[in-house]
């Protein structure tokens, strides 16, 4: 039995045109003469459209911020000088702009008045100010674990730690005064020199550790970690902005409030009566003001804010 090949029938390319013609016709006598038909057609293009829509704003809200690697953190706000290097030691440096991947085992710095943020892959962000380094020793982490450690050689780095999720995740500040770690808060570290260190919380709670050594700050308090010295325990903060009344010996006067100075106070001028200075410090516990740092203010304006308890109200106005 033997059989044999035929082509495949095939339709003219004109008797293909005319019937889709004739099919594309009786279906839109059929959608006019069906107004039940056209409402269902509508209903599934619109539906179909409505979807599309949500699935992109979802794709484009919840994918925001995967957008930063797992492994770097990203700057933004990037404001005057800013340097980056591959090496803590390299002297190899880059200008920084907003955009650029800052990587485990990558050093930067800010000059005068100069300043940038860097955005890790939770959301978290530390800030730093100007004349500041840092060197990233670690980071890895996703919207939902985050593992940051990093060395702060000078300057002021402001730190906003979204909660962690899980137990495994970290962040972790080194200075050459101590070793500062939190698990969801805001707040600022400020090294004076490579041995004094001043940590104040906002919100949350900070350990410092040192050697066998551990204190808990919590908010509204401030310490300043030496590491000549046993770690001291915290206390409230007070900020204090105004023109010098006075200075008399280690007292001085800014408006109506007195506070004093220190050996380990950071004044960065030479200050004079007159001059607008911005004033951070603690309140011992013998209620006395002492400056931790002292700045020439940016803008001319007045303000105080001091932290503590309430022990009494009494009638009387203040």
């Amino acid at each position: 039995d033997s059989s044999r090949a035929l082509n495949h029938p095939r339709m003219s390319y004109a008797r293909a045109q005319y019937r889709l013609k004739s099919i594309l016709q009786a279906s839109k006598r059929h959608l006019e003469a069906s107004p039940w038909l056209r409402s269902k057609v509508m209903y599934l293009a619109f539906s179909l459209w409505l979807v599309t829509i949500i699935v992109l704003a979802s794709l484009f809200f919840t994918g925001s911020r995967s957008f930063i690697a797992s492994d770097s953190a990203e700057l933004k706000d990037t404001g005057g000088i800013i340097e980056i290097s591959s090496a803590a030691n390299s002297e190899k440096w880059s200008f920084a702009t907003d955009g650029d991947r800052i990587k485990a085992g990558m050093h930067i710095r800010t000059y005068i008045d100069s300043s940038t943020t860097l955005v890790y892959p939770d959301g978290s962000q530390t800030v730093l100010a100007p004349e500041s380094e840092i060197t990233l020793t670690e980071l890895s982490g996703k919207e939902d674990f985050i593992q940051v450690s990093y060395v702060q050689d000078i300057g002021v780095s402001d730190n906003q730690v979204i909660p962690f999720a899980n137990e495994a995740s970290s962040f972790i500040v080194d200075t050459a005064a101590g070793e500062i770690s939190v698990h969801g808060t805001r707040f600022t570290i400020q090294v004076f020199s490579p041995g004094l260190t001043r940590v104040a919380v906002d919100s949350g709670e900070v350990s410092v550790s040192r050697d066998d050594s551990i204190i808990l700050v919590s908010p509204g308090k401030a310490v300043l970690v030496d590491a000549n010295m046993p770690l001291d325990y915290p206390l409230f903060e007070f900020s204090l902005q105004g023109n010098i009344k006075s200075i008399t010996g280690n007292l001085w006067n800014v408006g109506s409030v007195s506070f004093f100075v220190g050996n380990r106070t950071s004044i960065d001028a030479d200050m004079q009566p007159g001059d607008m200075i911005m004033v951070r410090g603690r309140i011992l516990e013998t209620g006395e003001p002492l400056a931790d740092i002292i700045t020439l203010a940016d803008k001319d304006m007045t303000s105080s804010d001091f932290g503590g308890v309430v022990e009494s109200i009494s009638d009387e106005r203040m």
